[in-house]
């Protein structure tokens, strides 16, 4: 009965009209084969319905995996990257070269963009220029007992050099800045302005602008 009512055997009168169209088609049917064919085809359109819903479930459950797997993937890439960095930071820094040179201590360094000069400034007034490859001293500038219109006489405490490593600046407690040029080793020109020492510079890539 309630298979009946699912095919539609529940209320005959409406189903007798497009009922006498299969009979047309085959008078010889009997009324219990014709319930078995009506049955079959309710079983077919319902298998049909459950494949669709099939299909649609494991469409969501493929998505969802594959969602799944890549934020496994990405946690997997952010753990390897977080392993290497910190491998990096428990290793102690590799000192490749010590430069002495300065009477006393250092205050400021400044490094070519090619890596094969650096220029540092210390409290005794000088400003060295380093051969980065050989740890030498190219020249040294400056100190207490110096000429001050060609170096500096007081402490040095910024310095930055241009792209090019044609020149380089210095700052320090005369409150000068000072522009010297790397090929000649001379001062080309000087700026006053601060009321109080200098203690930072940089010149802006690829120019000359301080």
């Amino acid at each position: 009965e309630e298979l009946d009512q699912h095919i539609g055997f529940s209320n005959l009168s409406s189903g007798e009209e497009s009922a006498e169209e299969e009979d047309s088609e085959s008078e010889k049917e009997t009324a219990a084969e014709k319930r078995l064919r009506m049955a079959q085809n309710y079983l077919q359109a319902l298998s049909k319905q459950e494949g669709h819903a099939k299909i649609d479930d494991a469409k969501a459950g493929l998505s969802t995996r594959l969602q799944e797997e890549a934020q496994e993937a990405q946690g997997r890439l952010v753990r390897e990257y977080a392993k290497q960095i910190k491998e990096k930071i428990d290793q102690p820094p590799k000192v490749v070269r010590v430069l002495k040179g300065h009477q006393l201590p250092p205050t400021c360094v400044a490094v070519t963009e090619d890596g094969s000069m650096a220029i540092s400034g210390s409290k005794d007034c000088s400003v060295i220029q380093w051969d980065l490859e050989t740890g030498k001293k190219l020249i040294t500038r400056g100190g207490r007992k110096s000429d001050t219109s060609k170096a500096c006489t007081r402490q040095v405490l910024a310095v930055a050099v241009t792209s090019d490593n044609k020149y380089f600046a210095t700052g320090g407690r005369d409150n000068l800045v000072r522009i010297w040029d790397t090929r000649s080793n001379t001062i080309v020109n000087s700026f006053k302005g601060h009321k109080d020492a200098v203690t930072s510079l940089a010149f802006r890539k690829d120019s000359y602008q301080l």
